[in-house]
């Protein structure tokens, strides 16, 4: 894929080198602190590395936070803005994915919020009076589908979904080479949720479902996508051996194929973000 520019208030680098070549253009637009937020399992990545020693040699005042992983918890955002406030922070730098992407949208309405940021936004979905903090924003996730839209936040065992266009970052910078780095297993299921748009056990269930009430449907997904061989097969058995093709296929990723597979963060994330109320708010 060749580089680009795109822009849609947030303006959008994709290119090899362009962290290396762009980052220090945009940091000079804003003031000398900065919060560098990095997903706890990635502190030490080749991407963190390249930020601050870009953040160094531009004479930025840097704190780091990590957080997450998966949705990002209610006190984690609530440490982060406390940082924010005590350091004076002038932008927050996001290097990480969807879920730290998160945990930065957030903070940067709790550090300027006046009050309790659930009690007047998450909760009663008030109107915010007061601009966020800028974010800025480095991948080094294959999957960064939040940078624009809805943010989740886990708030006493449950997940809500706020959706406030001025805390989207300012800039993002899509360097492919930053992701190389990552495990076989981290890669896969990354890459496997953004062409998907689902996670792996919830995919195999809605196919195991549809294997059930509309066999005809499965049969033919199995006949074309796993070239199953149904001659003088009854449909219903054509669409079980695509359910099985398929959970063959996510066992080679190394990807899970059962709810008691998944560790308890990303249940609790599963099973709170179900009540329609909590899906999705816009605040103009």
């Amino acid at each position: 894929m060749n580089n680009f520019i795109f822009e849609s208030g947030t303006k959008f680098l994709f290119g090899g080198g362009c962290v290396k070549e762009y980052l220090a253009s945009f940091l000079a637009g804003y003031g000398p602190c900065v919060l560098l937020v990095t997903e706890e399992a990635d502190r030490r990545s080749h991407a963190a590395d390249e930020v601050r020693d870009i953040l160094h040699r531009s004479g930025k005042q840097m704190t780091e936070y990590a957080m997450g992983p998966f949705c990002p918890r209610y006190e984690q955002v609530l440490r982060a803005a406390r940082l924010c406030r005590e350091r004076r922070v002038d932008l927050i730098l996001d290097v990480g994915g969807s879920a730290v992407m998160d945990g930065c949208k957030s903070t940067s309405l709790a550090a300027v919020c006046r009050g309790d940021l659930w009690e007047n936004f998450g909760e009663l979905q008030g109107v915010v009076d007061v601009p966020p903090l800028p974010i800025g924003f480095v991948a080094s996730h294959l999957e960064v589908g939040a940078v624009n839209g809805a943010a989740g936040l886990i708030h006493e065992r449950q997940c809500v979904w706020r959706d406030y266009p001025p805390c989207d970052p300012q800039f993002a910078l899509l360097d492919p080479s930053c992701t190389c780095e990552l495990s076989r297993q981290s890669f896969t299921a990354q890459g496997f949720s953004a062409l998907a748009g689902a996670l792996s056990v919830l995919l195999l269930a809605d196919c195991r479902h549809e294997a059930e009430q509309h066999p005809a449907v499965l049969a033919q997904l199995a006949r074309r996508v796993w070239e199953t061989d149904d001659t003088g097969r009854f449909e219903q058995e054509t669409a079980q051996d695509g359910v099985r093709a398929f959970v063959e296929f996510l066992r080679e990723l190394e990807l899970p194929t059962e709810y008691s597979e998944l560790d308890d963060a990303l249940r609790c994330h599963l099973k709170q973000s179900v009540p329609a109320q909590n899906l999705l708010v816009y605040t103009a």
